[in-house]
C-alpha cells in the first residue's frame, strides 16, 4: 500500500510522458541542455556539482528507479545503476554530497552520493518520511507527508562527511495542502507550491524560519492566512499543483505546473520590491509533464520528458529595433570614418 501510495505522489511532482509538443510564450524559448541517452526513460530532478557537472536521476515508464547519472558537457555516466524502488522527486547538492530518494513496500529513503571531490561512495542516509528534497545552500529541507496527509517541512544540517546533524529531522511545522517543492530567496525568506490540491503559494519571512529552526515546537512556520502569498487557481484551471520551483537571478519564481490529464505549463511569478506578488505569466506550455525546475549559473533549467531544457528569454520587439538602430548607427560612423 504504501509503495501505491509514493507512486501515486510521484506521478504527480514528476513527468509523466516525453513531450509531443511545447509552446513558449511571453518572450522566452528553448533549448536543450542534454538529452538523456536512455530514450524510454524520464529526467525527474538534478542539480549540478561544484565543478558544473549535472547529477539527474530518471525513472523507468512504470516510475521505477532507473538510475542517477551524470553530464559533464561531453560524456553521460550512469554512477549508480537501477535498482527495485520507486524513483523520488529530487536531486539536490549540498556542499560536496548529492541527496535524493526514492522507496520500496515499507520505506521511504533519501540517498547520500559522494564525496564529489574524492572517491564518491552510495548509500541510505536516512528513512524519515519525506517527498522532495531542497536547500537553502547549507542545510537539507525535506518536505513530506504521512499517507496523504497535510505536507510537513523538515531541515537539518550536514557535516562535513555529509551526514545529517539533527536526527530526527526536525519538524518545522505543518504547511497548507500536499508535499510539493519550496525555495528560498537571497534574503532567506521560504516559498512553498503545495503539489496536489491547493492551487496557491505560500512565503514565510526568514524571521519566521529563523524562529521555528531555533525552536519548532514552541515557533512553527505560521499556519495563518497571511502565509498566502498568490492564489493561481484562477489563472490555470487545469493543472493539479506545482512540481518544480525556482527563483531567478531577479529574484522572480519559475513554477512548474502538471496536471493528470491536460496541458502542463511553466509559469514566471514577478516578486514585488517588496516582496509582493506583481505578476503571472505563462513561459511554456506542453502536452507532456514538467518535472523539477532549478537555477544555475544565471538560467533558469526544467525537466521535460528524457530532457533538461534551459530558459531562454528572447529579445523583444522593442530590444531588435534597438539592436537594429545600433547597428545601423555604428556602420554609418564606420563609413564617415573609411
Amino acid at each position: 500500500m504504501k509503495k501505491t501510495i509514493a507512486a501515486i505522489l510521484v506521478a504527480i511532482l514528476t513527468v509523466g510522458t516525453l513531450p509531443a509538443a511545447t509552446n513558449y510564450f511571453n518572450g522566452f524559448g528553448g533549448q536543450v541542455f542534454h538529452t538523456h541517452s536512455g530514450t524510454s526513460d524520464f529526467v525527474i530532478s538534478f542539480d549540478w556539482g561544484a565543478d558544473d557537472t549535472a547529477y539527474y536521476q530518471t525513472r523507468d515508464v512504470n516510475f521505477n528507479f532507473s538510475g542517477l547519472h551524470t553530464w559533464n558537457g561531453l560524456l553521460e555516466a550512469n554512477p549508480v545503476t537501477a535498482f527495485l524502488d520507486f524513483a523520488g522527486a529530487s536531486v539536490v547538492r549540498v556542499g560536496d554530497y548529492i541527496y535524493y530518494n526514492t522507496s520500496d513496500s515499507t520505506s521511504q529513503k533519501i540517498w547520500k552520493y559522494g564525496a564529489l571531490s574524492g572517491t564518491p561512495s552510495n548509500g541510505v542516509l536516512s528513512t524519515a518520511t519525506n517527498f522532495s528534497l531542497h536547500t537553502d545552500g547549507a542545510a537539507l529541507f525535506v518536505t513530506g507527508s504521512v499517507g496523504f496527509g497535510t505536507n510537513r517541512i523538515y531541515r537539518s544540517g550536514v557535516n562535513s562527511s555529509g551526514d545529517l546533524t539533527n536526527v530526527p529531522l526536525p519538524d518545522l511545522g505543518e504547511t497548507f495542502g500536499n508535499s510539493g517543492p519550496l525555495a528560498f530567496d537571497l534574503a532567506g525568506n521560504l516559498y512553498y507550491a503545495p503539489g496536489f490540491g491547493d492551487l496557491s503559494i505560500y512565503k514565510w519571512t526568514a524571521a519566521e524560519v529563523v524562529a521555528a529552526i531555533g525552536d519548532p515546537i514552541n515557533n512553527p512556520l505560521p499556519q495563518v492566512a497571511g502565509a498566502l502569498w498568490y492564489d493561481y487557481s484562477s489563472d490555470y484551471t487545469n493543472v493539479a499543483g506545482g512540481t518544480g520551483l525556482s527563483l531567478d537571478a531577479n529574484g522572480n519564481l519559475f513554477l512548474s505546473l502538471t496536471s493528470f490529464t491536460s496541458d502542463s505549463f511553466l509559469v514566471k511569478l514577478d516578486v514585488g520590491l517588496s516582496g509582493q506578488f506583481a505578476g503571472i505569466s505563462t513561459v511554456l506550455s506542453t502536452d507532456g509533464r514538467l518535472g523539477d525546475v532549478k537555477f544555475f549559473g544565471g538560467n533558469v533549467y526544467f525537466a521535460q520528458g528524457n530532457m533538461i531544457t534551459q530558459v531562454v528569454p528572447e529579445p523583444t520587439g522593442i530590444s531588435l529595433l534597438l539592436a537594429g538602430v545600433v547597428m545601423l548607427l555604428g556602420r554609418r560612423r564606420a563609413a564617415r570614418t573609411v
